[in-house]
């Protein structure tokens, strides 16, 4: 691994190296300039700059990664708890969305189901309404009848017909 980073190719790339695929003649120029012979049957290896500062960040935990029995703990368990830490924030941060998605999913069906109980009241108050209207009609018209039958009882005795008994106790009770 050291002697990946102390590679001239390795090192000279950067942030405007191109990236230069093999086979474009490119291989011939650079031997020239390290003074190879045409001799070498070597291939050329073209680093892009993503990679290699990936490498160069993570080259010592590749390094301890590869050296390391992969049955034994890891030796930085602050990491492991820092990273643990992180996944049980993302974790409860992912159930308080969900339990946000499932109230709002539920305020939606209960705004629903109040919006349907609302008009469903509204139809039964116009239904009493109507109702009690309807009744307040027939009370009116029944005290009109028996206004009219009081008249007409009293014109009948002065006419000197005969009242029946029963209609004479109905007028004294209601009197």
């Amino acid at each position: 691994m050291a002697r990946v980073r102390e590679d001239e190719r390795f090192k000279a790339v950067g942030p405007d190296s191109p990236v230069v695929a093999p086979g474009l003649g490119l291989e011939d120029e650079y031997s020239e300039a390290e003074g190879e012979g045409e001799g070498q049957d070597q291939g050329d290896v073209w680093l892009d700059w993503g990679f290699v500062e990936f490498w160069k960040g993570n080259a010592y935990t590749i390094q301890r990664a590869i050296s390391v029995d992969p049955e034994t703990a890891a030796a930085n368990a602050s990491m492991n708890e820092e990273t643990s830490e992180l996944i049980a924030s993302l974790k409860e941060t992912i159930r308080t969305e969900e339990e946000r998605e499932s109230h709002n999913t539920q305020i939606a069906s209960l705004t629903e189901k109040v919006n349907e109980a609302t008009s469903e009241l509204d139809k039964v108050r116009a239904q009493k309404a109507e109702a009690e209207k309807e009744q307040e009609d027939v009370l009116v018209f029944l005290e009109e009848l028996s206004a009219k039958r009081k008249r007409d009882k009293a014109k009948m005795k002065q006419a000197g017909l005969e009242v029946s008994e029963d209609e004479g106790e109905d007028e004294g009770e209601e009197e």
